[in-house]
């Protein structure tokens, strides 16, 4: 039988054979020292959340008692978070798992969470351990079928925001949104979970493509450049493609690809060049022009704004969730920094924003490195991270193949490792605007499924 109930942390217990350490643990103490070193900077990033007062209300921990009557109970299922709790209670237990600086950062996360302690803990309380083994193992299991949590895929978490109003839509999924409406997608495209947006948002930062599918991009809405019976033909046939497989990330890689997608794209999927709008319109918007109709004589047709880069060297609808407090700020720098007036900068910040990336993913994912020391470079790491996402299906094989091209200094990529050691170390390298901004263009689906 499970009974649910609000229990003192104090009465919560660490499971010495919790199944995250390699070995079980002999007392309460060795225990929560050994998780704190196997968690590390997560565990850091969990006292954050709890010392503001956020405890996660939607899982409440599984426990059961030590002994019938008793009033200790060893937890099951949470073991991070009453770890962490007892971290932010009594620092000293976990001061052996961090540096100096991760030491620092807890005692002024406890004295914080000192204000204001949580003094009980929402509990599942089971009667015996096996009542509880099925449900924990199942928690931890993946999505098991659908019996276990299916994860949301970028588009599922870019409309969760729009949706409860943290953020716009992104350009991409009003795409989505708007190709969905419309009804035209055929029954394999409209039944397909393949996660598009991503690729979409890719395909949006191509002039080319805008231009062809009859769109553009403003303030990060999507706007139309005619009625949207046209627009909804090449879009359509856009999400059509990239949800069958007949267009994956291989065929919109760099600049290059996405320009040959462009000039192959199919007339007929294309708006009527006769039909396009003297202003654009929001996307979906009723223009008052139907199919067949021709704009009114004398309608001056307003003519394709000419192509202007942008000015810093990450797109303002790139979206990553960073968590770390000085990743997510060169992010942010990286948005900002205008890429002609600051291409040094940009350079060197890149190549720094690149390696904290993978290897606070490598960190936080224990990826597994099995060179030496000395032979553990950037070029390495790289493709040690596009592999991991690789075997847990974040990114496909053609972008694995661009990162190790990359990896490995391939002039066929601005983003080269190479280029890149060059940008640090060498005074006869001068970075161009242009180059930078492919080489982000080139590596944005590999951030991205780093940082989704």
């Amino acid at each position: 039988m499970i009974t649910f109930d609000e229990l003192s942390p104090s009465s919560l217990l660490v499971d010495v054979r919790n199944a995250r350490l390699r070995d079980s643990q002999p007392s309460q103490q060795a225990a929560i020292l050994a998780l704190a070193r196997q968690q590390g900077a997560k565990l850091l990033e969990l006292a954050k959340s709890i010392s503001a007062g956020r405890l996660d209300p939607l899982s409440p921990l599984a426990v059961v008692r030590t002994a019938e009557g008793a009033n200790e109970y060893i937890v099951l299922e949470g073991n991070r978070r009453i770890v962490t709790l007892k971290a932010l209670e009594t620092p000293a237990l976990v001061t052996p798992a961090f540096d100096a600086k991760g030491q620092r950062e807890l005692q002024i996360l406890a004295q914080k969470y000192a204000v204001h302690p949580i003094t009980s803990i929402r509990c599942a309380v089971f009667d015996t351990e096996d009542e509880a083994v099925e449900w924990i193992f199942l928690r931890h299991d993946g999505q098991s079928g659908g019996k276990g949590l299916v994860e949301w895929g970028a588009d599922e978490k870019d409309r969760f925001r729009a949706r409860h109003g943290s953020q716009e839509r992104s350009p991409a999924g009003q795409i989505i949104d708007f190709v969905d409406s419309e009804g035209l997608l055929s029954q394999s495209a409209q039944t397909s979970t393949k996660g598009i947006i991503s690729n979409l948002q890719r395909m949006l930062t191509s002039k080319p493509i805008r231009d062809v599918l009859g769109i553009e991009v403003q303030g990060g809405k999507v706007v139309m450049h005619f009625p949207k019976e046209e627009v909804a033909k090449s879009l359509t046939r856009v999400v059509e493609e990239l949800r069958t497989d007949a267009t994956n990330v291989g065929h919109i890689y760099n600049a290059k690809k996405r320009a040959e997608y462009a000039s192959n794209f199919e007339s007929l999927a294309r708006p009527d060049p006769s039909m396009r709008l003297a202003a654009p319109a929001p996307l979906g918007a009723d223009t008052g022009v139907k199919p067949g109709t021709k704009p009114k004589p004398g309608a001056k047709t307003k003519p394709p704004r000419p192509l202007i880069p942008r000015d810093a060297l990450i797109p303002s609808d790139c979206r990553l969730n960073i968590s770390p407090t000085r990743i997510n700020l060169i992010y942010h720098e990286l948005l900002r920094l205008k890429v002609a007036d600051f291409a040094n900068a940009c350079s060197v910040l890149l190549r720094v924003f690149v390696e904290l990336s993978v290897d606070e993913y490598i960190k936080a994912q224990a990826v597994v490195l099995s060179a030496k020391p000395g032979d553990i470079n950037l070029a390495y790491k790289i493709k040690a991270v596009a592999a991991h996402l690789h075997g847990l299906g974040k990114i496909d094989k053609g972008l694995v193949s661009a990162m190790k091209k990359a990896a490995d200094g391939s002039r066929e990529l601005a983003a080269s490792t190479v280029t890149f050691n060059q940008y640090v170390h060498s005074p006869y390298v001068h970075p161009q605007p242009v180059d930078l901004r492919s080489a982000w263009d080139e590596l944005q689906p590999f951030m991205e499924a780093i940082w989704p």
